[in-house]
């Protein structure tokens, strides 16, 4: 019986320091028909301090036996405890343990499985055979904080340990963990149920979260290319052979970031699985697990499905590195796993797969690229006041993962690096990860090995920008006479406040000159600095993190250097995404309105020429189209007419119409007009014809590189429900397409929620509520369908509705109706409560946000009070732009001739 403690035992969300695990013996035997499991663990423990009491993680776990053997000491079989808040269990001993002895701790349990389409826990995972026929196999996920609901453990990255285990198992499952087989047995008999034991080697000293558990039916393909076995795991009803792409891909990649990092990768093999249902990927040391679309390519792949295998691999495989050699010592620090390997994945990215400038992608606003825009989605959140720092004492492990971790951390390390050269910087890597190596680091090491490389005091530039939240707007104020300009500081916010900096930013300005870029520390609130007054622009390459505002007379000069070389593609981008996110405060401090801005971006139009520029100037305008969505009909077609002109010429050119010799980045130009442009006459009839002709039978008539825009295009243009079921028939039964692609069946999925009618946007609701959604009864159940509907397939829905405004009024109201059963639902997976950003994305009126104030009144949580904040600070920054703005759109349009049936 389960005795539950409600006294704190432990400081919140610690562990005491007193007992330390050395190796864990693990054995589970799942039941996959009533989706539990049994449990057998035993924890060789060293006593750091001596204690009467062994007090480690345990959530939904029943132990029903424990066996205490202290060294030299009398067994015991201690009672166990439980702290539901704290998320332990705890036994008390007769006796004290002393320091410095060891003691092994004996547990059976059982527990149950997660559900399935989760990502936590033990997962059944269902697998579809080529006869149609389907079977349960399972994984687990246990990052940040799950590996306790699987097996009591000290859960905790700096209590690293050495792991054994077992899998008990049917005997036609394949078992994977983070070593190599080292035995299989059959440990039953009875030939309608016969089970096998499979055993597998001890591993490396590691943290509970890498630890990995899969059982499936697979088939696999090996390469001895790299110094270890590398090899990939799929469903058995994939082509395996469309893995061959994604092998070649980690044989380079492990090749690259052993030559980067100079560290030999240390394990003797390596397993990259393809896990149906799986969202991502995951970084288990040696076992790597992924979505499928990560690793397999479709027979005709796009260019997006290609870069995203690139820049997963590169992102999960420098994990091997940054967090499996190297571990952050809290959650707090996650950051020096993550955004640490988000910039290597750039930096590896960028070496293979030269035709793509990763880094420009990084910079730019790029919605329809794989890993890219995160610069500029890092400087949109923490311009939000529920923004947090870099680094975070007060925040929970499972809040941790968002943009400011991932994208912030990657976009100060990028600024870091080129303050002190790659090369350099490399060098310190190298240092902190040999010094560090098989244990936890903090990030005032990383800043020692960087300092000790490269000579400077890297800590007094660095520290402010991991643990304060925010970052600057540099205001610049020309000298004429003297030619100087005086820059001054405070903390950009996007809801147009100014807020009192007590502490400003050390800023490493790193200027573009004529001929050269020079660095200027920028220590306090304000600077002067030279300049030579025809050519000059801050933050060369956009690789600082902070946005400029510079007079009208120096924005005008830009409009002139757009048509030369001076300004690199970065640049470029950046002193767009500046202009946009000034304009967009509404504040009365800006010295530009909307109207200058659209005026700034005719100006510049027939300079730009190459995708990331243009991603980041139809991403601008994105923007403002979401803020103006409520505004009418009017306002709507001023936008409408205003981005449709401003292509214009690129249609005139061609650039509609895909060939067989566009490079990747003329592809993806492509591509990103397509889905820019669905409202457009040209689009719609390219998309129409393309669509009516997969009707007939030609399964090849949808581009890969704009199938999924297409299906957003014919649902967006059709009145009726005949396009919408079709594409639901494409989604859930796989029908007009090749068998085996998995990505037409999720675009086509995600489109469901493009269709602006109300009948049709309901429908789309019901498909993606975990309470009502027949799609997920089949699909749970017989895996029927094309896809396991996983909550990352359900928010694709929800954001394609917040696009219109019938959808994004749909859902802030699904919301509301299914509060409760979603916070069920989500409740202690990563991200939780990201339906909270998604069903809020769409508003952007006071009104609205009255409505989402008053309904969140009693509803106080820490566990979503973040996202909550931030989801509300976007409306009210919308809502200000609108009040700023509407009138000067209006005349900006009047002015210019534009009729809004244009």
């Amino acid at each position: 019986m389960r005795e539950v403690l409600t006294t704190r035992v432990t400081a919140p969300f610690r562990l005491p320091d007193t007992i330390e695990p050395r190796h864990y013996a693990i054995e589970i035997e799942p039941d996959l028909e009533a989706s539990t499991f049994q449990g057998r663990v035993s924890i060789q423990l060293h006593v750091a301090k001596p204690t009467q009491y062994i007090v480690l993680h345990a959530v939904g776990l029943n132990i029903n036996k424990a066996r205490v053997e202290p060294e030299g000491g009398i067994i015991s079989h201690p009672a166990v405890h439980y702290n539901p808040d704290q998320e332990t269990a705890y036994f008390k001993l007769d006796r004290k343990l002393h320091a410095g002895s060891q003691a092994i701790l004996f547990l059976q349990y059982d527990g149950k499985m997660a559900q399935v389409g989760n990502m936590g826990g033990l997962t059944p995972t269902p697998y579809q055979f080529p006869d149609g026929t389907a079977k349960m196999g399972f994984e687990t996920m246990f990052e940040p904080t799950m590996a306790r609901t699987v097996f009591p453990c000290f859960d905790e990255p700096a209590l690293k340990a050495q792991f054994s285990v077992s899998l008990v198992v049917p005997s036609s499952l394949t078992c994977l963990s983070n070593m190599d087989i080292v035995s299989e047995k059959f440990v039953t008999s009875a030939a309608v149920n016969v089970k096998k034991r499979v055993s597998f080697d001890i591993s490396p000293k590691m943290s509970t979260y890498l630890v990995v558990m899969v059982a499936g039916y697979f088939k696999m393909i090996e390469t001895n290319k790299f110094r270890v076995p590398v090899r990939i795991w799929a469903a058995l009803d994939k082509n395996i052979g469309n893995a061959q792409y994604a092998l070649d891909v980690a044989v380079a990649t492990m090749e690259a970031h052993e030559r980067n990092f100079g560290l030999k990768y240390p394990l003797p093999k390596l397993d990259l699985v393809a896990i149906p249902g799986h969202q991502g990927g995951m970084e288990h040391w040696g076992c790597v697990t992924y979505q499928e679309h990560g690793l397999l390519l479709p027979e005709n792949p796009s260019e997006y499905d290609k870069i995203l295998v690139v820049s997963l691999m590169t992102h999960e495989l420098a994990h091997q590195w940054f967090g499996n050699i190297v571990t952050m010592k809290f959650w707090d620090s996650l950051w020096l796993n993550e955004a640490f390997a988000e910039w290597a994945a750039l930096h590896t990215v960028s070496e293979l797969l030269p035709n793509y400038n990763a880094w420009a992608a990084f910079v730019a606003m790029s919605p329809d690229v794989p890993r890219a825009g995160g610069f500029q989605t890092a400087m949109e959140l923490d311009a939000n006041i529920g923004s947090h720092p870099i680094q975070d004492p007060n925040i929970s492990a499972g809040s941790a993962f968002d943009s400011i971790t991932y994208l912030k951390g990657c976009s100060v390390i990028r600024m870091m690096a080129e303050t002190l050269g790659v090369d350099v910087f490399l060098q310190g890597i190298r240092l902190y990860l040999g010094r560090y190596e098989y244990s936890n680091a903090t990030t005032k090491q990383l800043w020692d090995a960087l300092s000790e490389v490269s000579g400077r005091n890297v800590a007094d530039i660095m520290t402010s920008w991991t643990q304060n939240v925010g970052f600057p707007l540099l205001t610049v104020n020309e000298l004429r006479p003297t030619g100087e300009i005086v820059v001054t500081q405070h903390r950009f916010l996007q809801n147009g406040d100014i807020e009192a900096d007590t502490a400003p930013y050390p800023v490493l300005i790193r200027m573009r000159e004529p001929d050269s870029v020079t660095t200027h520390l920028m220590a306090g609130e304000s600077t002067k600095i030279a300049v030579n007054p025809f050519k000059y622009k801050l933050n060369a390459n956009t690789g600082g993190f902070y946005r400029v505002a510079y007079p009208l007379s120096r924005i005008h000069k830009f409009q002139v250097q757009f048509a030369g070389d001076y300004l690199s593609i970065e640049d470029k981008i950046g002193i767009v995404a500046d202009l946009g996110a000034i304009v967009a405060t509404g504040s009365a401090m800006r010295n530009l309105n909307l109207a200058d801005f659209l005026n700034f971006l005719f100006r510049i139009k027939d300079h730009v020429d190459n995708l990331y520029v243009w991603s980041e100037v139809l991403g601008q305008l994105q923007k403002v189209q979401a803020a103006f969505m409520f505004e009418g009909n009017e306002v709507l077609g001023v936008l409408k007419t205003a981005r449709h002109r401003l292509v214009a010429h690129l249609i005139d050119r061609g650039l509609l119409t895909f060939k067989s010799t566009d490079s990747t980045e003329e592809t993806l130009l492509k591509a990103l007009l397509f889905s820019q442009l669905k409202d457009h006459a040209e689009v719609q009839k390219r998309a129409k014809k393309a669509w009516e002709n997969l009707l007939s039978g030609d399964k090849n008539a949808l581009n890969p590189n704009v199938r999924g825009r297409i299906f957003e295009t014919v649902v967006y243009m059709d009145d009726t429900d005949e396009t919408w079921n079709q594409l639901k028939s494409i989604a859930l039964k796989g029908s007009y397409i090749h068998s085996g692609d998995p990505s037409a069946p999720l675009e086509a999925f995600q489109s469901l929620g493009v269709s602006p009618q109300p009948e049709l946007i309901e429908r789309a609701l019901d498909l993606i509520t975990p309470s009502k959604s027949s799609v997920e009864s089949v699909t749970l159940a017989k895996r029927t369908t094309p896809f396991v509907l996983n909550w990352s397939a359900r928010l694709k829905v929800l954001r394609a509705l917040q696009t219109h405004p019938n959808g994004a009024i749909a859902g802030w109201n699904w919301l509301r109706k299914n509060w409760d059963s979603l916070r069920r639902a989500r409740q202690g997976q990563i991200g939780g409560y990201d339906f909270i950003e998604y069903a809020l994305g769409g508003l952007a009126t006071s009104a609205q946000l009255s409505e989402v104030e008053c309904f969140f009144a009693d509803k106080k949580d820490s566990s979503f009070e973040m996202l909550l904040t931030q989801a509300i600070d976007k409306i009210r920054a919308r809502a200000r732009f609108v009040e700023a703005d509407r009138e000067a759109l209006l005349q900006w349009a009047r002015q210019g001739g534009f009729d809004v049936n244009d």
